[in-house]
């Protein structure tokens, strides 16, 4: 459809009053719908949004591991061995640029989009209140040596810095401390689960709440480099914080994350004023024989053992084993159900069917899970040779 169109300017003249004068005469083709001939039928604000969000701009890496990458063996609160964090293999096909095979959907750009406004909306009125030192500040340094000699590098970015300051009850500054500050990692979050861990809702272990496992770490390694931050900025930094949003339930919580040992050492999480938060065993559970512990191995020392032995199996030219499982084995799953670490909809699924990924959560979320798993929770009997990948897509219902 071709269309005669005009374009107009307003010009101000001596009296005040406005005239129109034609600045531009011609034809235009307007886009037609492949529906019905309406125009403009496939304006799309929204997905126009996500498509931007999930192609945009470049993300520059000052190269290395990642915080996000720790991971680390600890002794949990139930008093068993168990591995958090990321899995080797996932490093691996991300470090050697494997392509993706599970991206994140719509609803999930829209999920990050929100967790970043709530952060931009943080930084700016701290820095509104003139305590904000830096903002999302890139970071580079060595954590540790291969074994043939070659240095590992970690880089990341910490959301924000804030230097140290007196406040009243309602959050006004009254006074400032130029010497110190603290590192600020912004978490948002959603659902009853992250009311339950995070905010404590409904959590006999933790009350009070309790960060996530790769938060802490993340955290405690952005704690364990600080030292060129401190010395960039001339400022001592004991401690970070973790502030969590709950963007769906507009609430909030804070952790205060301590290295035991300086800049090495136990990963500690405190309350805001300084207290050591510990599991709590409550009555029924002690009539039931159980006698919560703190974590034991969050350390930093575990984590970069970790890190080493990540960057060591990125010199293969093949990915490592897994750390984790899409679907428990029998025997894993009778081990976890007796040590008391699965809930009752996941003992129910695992039961259900023998074809239902009723595994780790790393393998679930993974967005190398398909180039991992290629035949579901058949692949593992696939490599082995107990089935064939036709059988095992038949027994998968292709």
């Amino acid at each position: 459809m071709v269309l005669f169109c005009e374009t107009y300017l307003l010009i101000s003249s001596h009296n005040g009053r406005y005239k129109r004068v034609v600045a531009h005469r011609g034809s235009v083709t307007a886009p037609r719908s492949s529906i019905n001939g309406d125009l403009m039928t496939n304006f799309d604000p929204i997905q126009n949004y996500i498509y931007s969000k999930r192609n945009g701009g470049l993300r520059i890496s000052l190269g290395g591991l990642n915080p996000t990458g720790a991971s680390c063996e600890i002794i949990n609160e139930h008093g068993n061995p168990k591995l958090i964090g990321k899995c080797h293999r996932q490093v691996w096909y991300s470090k050697k640029r494997i392509p993706r095979t599970n991206v994140s959907d719509d609803l999930s750009m829209i999920r990050f989009g929100i967790g970043d406004a709530y952060e931009e909306e943080l930084q700016k009125h701290w820095e509104k209140q003139g305590i904000l030192l830096a903002s999302n500040l890139k970071i580079k340094a060595p954590i540790g040596v291969c074994s043939d000699g070659e240095q590992i590098d970690m880089s990341g970015e910490i959301d924000a810095i804030l230097r140290m300051a007196e406040m009243d009850d309602k959050g006004r500054v009254i006074g400032m401390n130029m010497d110190e500050a603290v590192a600020i990692e912004v978490k948002s979050t959603r659902g009853y689960f992250s009311e339950k861990v995070l905010l404590g809702k409904a959590n006999k272990m933790y009350p009070i709440g309790f960060p996530k496992m790769e938060h802490l770490m993340q955290t405690g390694m952005y704690l364990h480099t600080r030292k060129v931050v401190e010395d960039t900025y001339g400022v001592k930094i004991p401690y970070g914080i973790i502030v969590y949003g709950l963007v769906d339930a507009c609430k909030t919580n804070q952790f205060r994350i301590e290295l035991s040992n300086g800049y090495d050492g136990e990963i500690l999480v405190k309350t805001m004023d300084g207290r050591l938060i510990t599991p709590v065993t409550d009555p029924m559970s002690m009539l039931e024989g159980a006698d919560y512990k703190s974590i034991q191995g969050l350390t930093i020392e575990n984590i970069l053992e970790r890190y080493v032995l990540s960057y060591e199996k990125l010199k293969a030219d093949t990915p490592p084993e897994r750390d984790f499982s899409l679907r428990f084995s029998d025997e894993l799953f009778e081990e976890l159900k007796s040590q008391g670490e699965l809930t009752k909809t996941k003992m129910a699924a695992f039961a259900k069917s023998h074809i239902t990924p009723v595994g780790d959560w790393q393998c679930s979320y993974c967005d190398w899970k398909d180039e991992c798993y290629p035949f579901g929770v058949m692949t593992e009997l696939v490599e082995s040779g107990g089935i064939t990948k036709e059988d095992a897509m038949r027994e998968l219902g292709f």
